[in-house]
């Protein structure tokens, strides 16, 4: 039965190149680093109201 799915376009599965696994390697490293710096939360407001006396 094996052979028949094969044959009927059954995907095989290939080994990725060394360059295609860098690419895919450095996609995720950027996901991560995003991830860090979307989630950290400023130390400071980016906006500070400045209230002047009236």
């Amino acid at each position: 039965m094996l052979d028949d799915e094969m044959a009927a376009g059954a995907v095989m599965l290939q080994r990725l190149t060394a360059r295609e696994l860098v690419t895919w390697r450095s996609l995720l490293d950027t996901t991560a680093e995003l991830r860090g710096i979307l989630g950290a939360k400023p130390r400071e407001p980016c906006l500070r109201r400045v209230v002047t006396p009236n």
